[in-house]
């Protein structure tokens, strides 16, 4: 073997290390620079504060800024097109919720995705988050029970609020009503602040909202829960009757959220960013943030998040076809 050809060999081997060494070293540096956490809606709501919750203990393992930029709109859409404009490479994360799974069925003239893995790369899920029936102090309906026999009784459709078209609480309250025989009309509003303030303010008379959103308005007596969406009762709130309680107790209607990074990001970087949301899920005082709530912190790996969103698009957008509901 001549010497260039010798050179030429181990120049070659030189390059094939390198290469394999690539995300290691993508691991390694990340992050380079502060991070960006995109929250597509408005400050103060669940996604807010569960972002706010994590970015102060992610900076400190990182030894990088990490800053929740707000960008609210078109039901998440706009901060989804945000982090679509910036690079594949970790340093832009984006809160999810279960309305990604169903964006195309809701908007399909819209330029939502055909599928939201063709377009985000799941990190890990964070919550899980208890969903309740609500109303103003003063309503007549002091119970489901009270609820259910209006809405049967009446020519219209009862109408209620909701934090989002197309999210996992409408569905719920959907399916609750389409089981009991009640006529529901859903009414999406910009977030679970804006609902709870419109519910408190007498602008409607009945919601369907995440516990977490409704809580501090039970306490203070501005607003009454007529039922948890679980078998079981919610601690946080004892008294409230659950579905088993109101006599529907094979249903269950819960929310989840989660963090994903633009599709195309190293899976390196993608497994560190998992590791560390899995992480500060445990810390027990990160927990009790939540939980106090009636919530529960989960996490997961990538594949395991990505398999729940695969789940949810395929079940949440039959029922959205089944119960024609679209964006007017």
């Amino acid at each position: 073997m001549t010497h260039f050809f010798k050179r030429l060999l181990f120049a070659l081997f030189g390059a094939l290390l390198l290469v394999a060494a690539l995300p290691a070293l993508a691991q390694d540096n990340f992050p380079s620079k502060p991070v960006k956490w995109i929250v597509p809606y408005p400050p103060g709501g669940i996604p807010d504060r569960l972002a706010r919750a994590y970015t102060i203990r992610l900076a400190q393992a990182w030894g990088q800024p990490v800053v929740v930029e707000n960008k609210p709109g078109a039901n998440s859409l706009i901060g989804g097109k945000a982090l679509g404009e910036e690079p594949a490479d970790g340093h832009t994360m984006l809160m999810i919720t279960s309305v990604v799974a169903v964006g195309r069925a809701l908007y399909p003239t819209s330029s939502w995705p055909a599928h939201p893995l063709d377009v985000f790369a799941p990190v890990s899920s964070m919550i899980k988050l208890t969903n309740v029936v609500v109303v103003p102090a003063d309503s007549p309906y002091k119970t489901m029970a009270d609820l259910i026999a209006a809405s049967k009784a009446g020519k219209n459709p009862v109408q209620y609020g909701v934090p989002s078209l197309g999210s996992s609480v409408q569905l719920g309250m959907e399916v609750f009503a389409e089981r009991s025989g009640m006529k529901v009309a859903g009414v999406p509003f910009k977030g679970g602040p804006d609902l709870a303030t419109n519910l408190i303010g007498g602008h409607i008379g009945l919601a369907a909202d995440n516990l977490t959103n409704s809580l501090p308005h039970i306490r203070s007596g501005k607003l009454r829960a007529l039922m948890v969406m679980s078998p079981q009762r919610n601690s946080v709130i004892p008294d409230v009757p659950s579905t088993t309680d109101v006599g529907y107790g094979d249903f269950e209607s819960s929310s989840w959220q989660g963090v994903a990074v633009k599709v195309g990001t190293p899976k390196p970087i993608v497994d560190k960013i998992s590791r560390e949301i899995v992480r500060i899920s445990k810390l027990p005082e990160v927990r009790k943030l939540f939980e106090e709530q009636g919530d529960i912190l989960v996490s997961s790996t990538p594949e395991e998040f990505a398999g729940l969103i695969r789940h949810e698009a395929t079940t949440m957008t039959a029922v959205l076809k089944r119960l024609h509901i679209t964006s007017p």
